[in-house]
């Protein structure tokens, strides 16, 4: 499989040995569960601290995980990841207060700030803010666009060009739809 999701552009990052994949589970539990759990380990964001995530190409998060400050900053910062440079912020913060239902994003680019106001819907993610990556994303030229499969909720996210997007979605019988919102 691992072999398979390289032909269509999803592998592992440069330097990081095929084995990270394999500890997190045996090998024949992830196989068993097809390229849906397979791509779930490989983009999974559960490593810890200071540890790069196993892909640049793939990314498995929670969608239901708003909780608190930084919570849509990491959200940015993973998006940004996937487009392989294509899309770059100077500044990310956020605001999460779930209990007085504020929540806003406010990204710097070319020394402009951009505020994103959210809405809080308990503890899950407003699709407003992949809206703006969305757009800033098309607005820098690129022709790659954000992709996702929801099994549940959760969701795995790619960033690749339509054409890569409809030849992951065939290699690995999952349908990765976009744009994603």
């Amino acid at each position: 499989m691992l072999e398979e999701a390289a032909e269509v552009g999803i592998a592992l990052r440069p330097g990081v040995e095929s084995q990270r994949l394999w500890a997190r589970s045996s090998k024949a539990q992830i196989e068993s569960g097809g390229f849906l759990i397979f791509l779930c380990y490989m983009g999974d964001e559960d490593y810890p601290a200071g540890v790069e995530p196993l892909s640049d190409d793939i990314w498995h998060f929670d969608v239901e995980a708003i909780n608190d400050h930084g919570d849509y900053t990491y959200i940015v910062e993973n998006c940004c990841r996937l487009t392989g440079g294509d899309l770059k912020f100077e500044r990310v913060t956020d605001h999460v207060d779930v209990a007085n239902e504020i929540a806003f994003a406010e990204i710097t680019s070319n020394d402009h700030v951009e505020r994103v106001n959210l809405k809080v819907d308990n503890d899950w993610v407003d699709e407003k803010i992949f809206k703006f990556l969305i757009d800033r994303l098309a607005a820098t030229g690129s022709k790659r666009q954000f992709a996702g499969h929801t099994p549940g909720q959760d969701m795995l996210m790619i960033c690749k060009t339509p054409d890569e997007i409809r030849a992951i979605s065939r290699a690995t019988g999952l349908r990765f739809n976009f744009p994603i919102c």
